[in-house]
């Protein structure tokens, strides 16, 4: 174990020590150093915001990115706290509003790809979907650039029991797997833009993850889309949007389109905990 993972680790246990309500203040207090002392990402989280709502005047950007600070600093603690946080309590604070549609592909023998975006608690719903659904869990990932935190983040994901699967080897998992699977993926990356879909989102061309197409297309798997609210502080209702039911029919790029339109509409209805420090834009679509 290197030093830098066990400092990591133990600063995280320490922090996942406290109670919520604590993490909460915390999180109150540090999204005001991140928002006007040390000015995290403030110029990328700024340019994004303008560029998705070019009709917004500044006063009001000012105000989302003010809220994203605050809820994106309170999902960091909620994501630490993991570390020790009883398995039992994430179901109590996620509801899956139509659970029923899931569980109709689950009784057909039918595995699934849930798509879902950096938006309200990405971390919370990929770790406690396998209290809420029967089907074997696969959470989808790509490994972090920073082996340090990859390590410890692997470590938090896979806490709950769910599968953790390289992008690479989802499509053989979900082949050899004896059940239906669900498999989670977050798909607002910022993809090789040699090899991605392009569209046009939150209007700016952006390059879309081609991932879930591609294996829903392999597995003939369902594809829905994870629509996660905040309905409070440590509260959360997922509404699954079935997007196709029958990936082989379709045409190519119509389930990218679907699930990146998906998110969109999620974003425009309350754009704040989206994670807008993300350099989403930073590739430019090949001449």
């Amino acid at each position: 174990m290197s030093f830098s993972y066990f400092l990591l680790r133990i600063s995280g246990y320490l922090l996942a020590s406290l109670p919520l309500w604590f993490l909460y203040f915390l999180a109150r207090f540090t999204a005001f150093i991140f928002n006007h002392v040390i000015r995290y990402r403030k110029e990328v989280v700024l340019e994004n915001l303008k560029n998705a709502f070019p009709e917004k005047p500044d006063d009001e950007i000012n105000a989302i990115a003010s809220r994203f600070y605050r809820i994106f600093l309170e999902t960091m603690f909620e994501t630490v706290k993991l570390l020790r946080l009883d398995p039992a309590y994430l179901p109590k604070h996620i509801r899956l509003v139509n659970k029923e549609v899931l569980e109709n592909h689950f009784r057909q023998g039918r595995s699934v790809i849930a798509v879902g975006g950096h938006y309200g608690n990405w971390e919370w719903l990929g770790t406690g979907l396998k209290a809420l659904v029967p089907f074997r869990v696969i959470a989808v990932y790509k490994p972090l650039s920073n082996q340090t935190v990859d390590r410890l983040m692997f470590r938090v994901r896979s806490m709950n029991g769910s599968d953790l699967v390289p992008i690479k080897k989802a499509f053989r998992e979900i082949q050899s797997s004896p059940i239906p699977t669900l498999s989670y993926l977050i798909a607002d990356q910022a993809p090789n833009p040699d090899n991605a879909y392009w569209t046009s989102f939150l209007n700016q061309e952006t390059a879309v993850f081609l991932g879930p197409e591609r294996i829903a297309r392999l597995t003939n798997s369902v594809v829905v889309f994870l629509r996660m609210r905040r309905t409070a502080r440590g509260q959360y209702s997922v509404y699954v949007e079935e997007l196709c039911k029958e990936p082989a029919l379709v045409p190519e790029f119509e389930i990218s389109e679907k699930h990146i339109r998906a998110l969109e509409n999620q974003i425009i209805d309350d754009p704040a905990p989206w994670l807008w420090s993300h350099k989403r834009w930073k590739h430019k679509k090949p001449s």
